[in-house]
């Protein structure tokens, strides 16, 4: 069974993008996208094993999500995966519960690699 990845971003190119990069993995699978508001519906109604969150996005606060999965699915490993590195933010995120951070300018082996490493 593979582990599966949610992808809460507004942009369709981050979901393709990290669907490329696990397309062979006998490990990992890019299983949905979803907006933000919808990520805590889907994680009550789907396993997920792992999400992966853009930081920023029109109607809604990463903050509050991390949170709410905090207190309702402890185990699932958040995973922030921005265009924008700020340190202060990224601080304040993994003390709220997020698993990583890390920028979507990185190469896939090293995307690929801390996404392995959190799960």
């Amino acid at each position: 069974k593979k582990l599966k990845i949610l992808v809460a971003d507004p942009n369709p190119i981050v979901y393709i993008g990290l669907k490329s990069i696990f397309k062979n993995s006998l490990v990992f699978e890019v299983f949905i996208t979803a907006r933000l508001k919808i990520t805590l519906v889907i994680i009550r109604l789907v396993f997920i094993d792992i999400i992966i969150s853009e930081i920023n996005f029109k109607n809604g606060n990463i903050n509050d999500t991390i949170k709410k999965v905090r207190k309702n699915n402890t185990e699932i490993p958040i995973i922030i995966f921005t265009s924008k590195a700020n340190k202060s933010k990224s601080v304040n995120l993994l003390k709220l519960g997020a698993s990583g951070f890390i920028t979507k300018n990185l190469k896939k082996k090293f995307i690929r690699n801390v996404i392995q490493e959190v799960a």
